[in-house]
């Protein structure tokens, strides 16, 4: 009994890998996307590229500050408005290294403040003493309380290991 399942579990597996696959392509081959990326030291440009009109339309714009050492310290996105034939705000991130620490800061542009404070996260990457792997933890903004709030905390060793062995436990 416990072989029918094994493998009614991997017909599963495969048939489910099989259809994505086939609708992968299906979605892909319906509308391709060609993008042309003009790349500066502290912005880069993508626009749509449509190769029967063979027009460039402005689609994302990323404008890139560093710190002294060469490190990325803010990315800005933005994206293109056609009808008002402007740049918006779409989201900051921040990045910030201590040592071999780092500390990721994400929110997406709040239109009615005009800052950037809709779902803001904050990713913290730490070495402890002792430990190979970073410890990872990751935060979300809570308005409500106007605090940082635990999401997730792991050292990303074990999530590694845990990914492995729930993918082998499917075999």
């Amino acid at each position: 009994m416990k072989t029918i399942v094994l493998s009614s579990r991997k017909l599963v597996i495969s048939l489910t890998i099989c259809l994505l696959f086939v609708c992968m392509q299906t979605v892909n081959a319906a509308e391709p996307k060609n993008f042309v990326y003009n790349i500066s030291d502290d912005n880069e440009i993508v626009y749509l590229y449509d190769s029967i009109s063979t027009t460039l339309t402005p689609y994302l714009k990323y404008d890139f500050t560093t710190s002294e050492s060469g490190q990325a310290k803010n990315k800005t996105a933005y994206y293109w408005n056609a009808s008002t034939g402007k740049w918006i705000p779409y989201y900051l991130l921040t990045v910030t290294t201590v040592g071999d620490n780092q500390i990721q800061e994400f929110a997406l542009w709040n239109s009615k403040k005009n800052d950037f404070t809709l779902n803001k996260q904050k990713a913290i990457y730490y070495k402890e003493s002792g430990k190979e792997s970073p410890t990872y933890l990751s935060l979300k903004w809570n308005d409500k309380q106007d605090k940082w709030e635990i999401k997730d905390a792991n050292i990303i060793e074990n999530y590694i290991e845990s990914m492995i062995n729930s993918y082998a436990n499917l075999e």
